[in-house]
């Protein structure tokens, strides 16, 4: 546990010394008895910050996912674990994330407090909360006595996600297992129904309403969508701002792909995760993004990448997957984003 003296604290320590010596240097009672007050005075301010911070344990909860750059929520228990003493006016803090703290004004023998605010963590990464801390002032503001917590709490920050660009994910212009499709047109119909609320004008079959005397819909066929490959760039040629672009880049569209429902497979210059979907693969592919680095090695399976819709994230038009930028669908340099 730290101490640290106040302004106010400094001052009144000072008064404290003035008074004592003058109460030896003059052999006053008066002054005796002024300065055992102010010697009281001292020990309780203390002594009681002390037994107020003693016993108080801290229990962190974050909401995941956590994206870098956007705000989450961060809950925060605080418990009183004396049997009679109370705690009072106790602020919590995380520098760097929670600089301005939570307020306790009281936290009763042997109960808890619970506590929501919102976090907002500026970088992606696997990042350590060590440093939270527990201040008090209580009873006067002489001495500020700050206690860190036992236990340390670990958080995986994903990459910030950047908004799509509209159009380029269009499932009608993705590779599905019956091949490229398009929308409605009259080639891809498999049936008719009846009109309801919300659909477009566009899929209303003219000839069969004309026909029953009632709206009817086309009902256009969705083959299941084939395979996705999506290939980032992470060799050192790029700088480490364009990097961090091409990844959170990386980690939008992954997003977008997954919840249109493609299998997605994700490669890396050192790393490949293959073929995948829903929520769970997602996630696989996110765990990677937010420690990914700059690596020298060239290690993928570059002789499937003709497999499926191909995507590129490139350092730059001299970047070794550049070859591949004619069969992409796609390509995206980092020192253009």
């Amino acid at each position: 546990m730290k101490i640290r003296a106040t302004r106010e604290g400094k001052r009144f320590v000072l008064a404290v010394l003035v008074v004592g010596f003058a109460a030896l240097n003059t052999g006053n009672n008066l002054m005796y008895l002024i300065f055992s007050m102010l010697f009281s005075v001292l020990v309780i301010s203390l002594a009681l910050p002390y037994l107020n911070l003693r016993g108080i344990k801290v229990d962190i909860e974050v909401e995941e996912p956590v994206y870098a750059n956007t705000e989450t929520f961060i809950g925060i228990t605080i418990s009183n674990t004396k049997q009679l003493l109370p705690s009072y006016s106790i602020r919590f803090l995380i520098p760097g994330l929670m600089d301005e703290g939570v307020y306790i004004e009281q936290v009763g023998p042997h109960s808890t407090m619970r506590f929501e605010r919102k976090i907002r963590f500026k970088k992606r990464g696997y990042l350590t909360i060590r440093d939270f801390k527990l201040l008090t002032s209580f009873p006067f503001i002489f001495f500020e006595f700050q206690s860190v917590p036992e236990g340390k709490m670990g958080i995986l920050v994903y990459p910030e996600l950047m908004a799509v660009e509209e159009g380029f994910l269009e499932p009608s212009s993705l590779e599905t297992e019956s091949g490229t499709i398009s929308r409605a047109n009259g080639e891809d119909v498999h049936g008719l129904r009846e009109y309801r609320p919300g659909d477009s004008i566009r899929e209303i079959h003219w000839k069969a309403t004309a026909k029953r005397g009632e709206l009817m819909v086309k009902e256009v066929y969705e083959a299941v969508p084939k395979n996705i490959t999506l290939v980032l760039d992470n060799t050192p040629a790029q700088e480490e701002a364009l990097f961090e672009k091409a990844v959170s880049l990386a980690a939008s569209l992954c997003t977008e792909f997954i919840k249109m429902g493609y299998s997605l497979r994700f490669i890396t210059c050192a790393k490949t995760i293959p073929f995948g979907s829903g929520m769970e693969h997602l996630f696989k592919i996110l765990d990677l993004l937010a420690v990914i680095k700059r690596v020298d090695r060239l290690d993928c399976p570059l002789k499937e990448l003709e497999r499926g819709t191909l995507y590129l994230i490139l350092a730059s038009p001299t970047s070794p997957f550049n070859r591949y930028a004619s069969r992409a669908k796609r390509v995206f340099y980092a020192e253009r984003l």
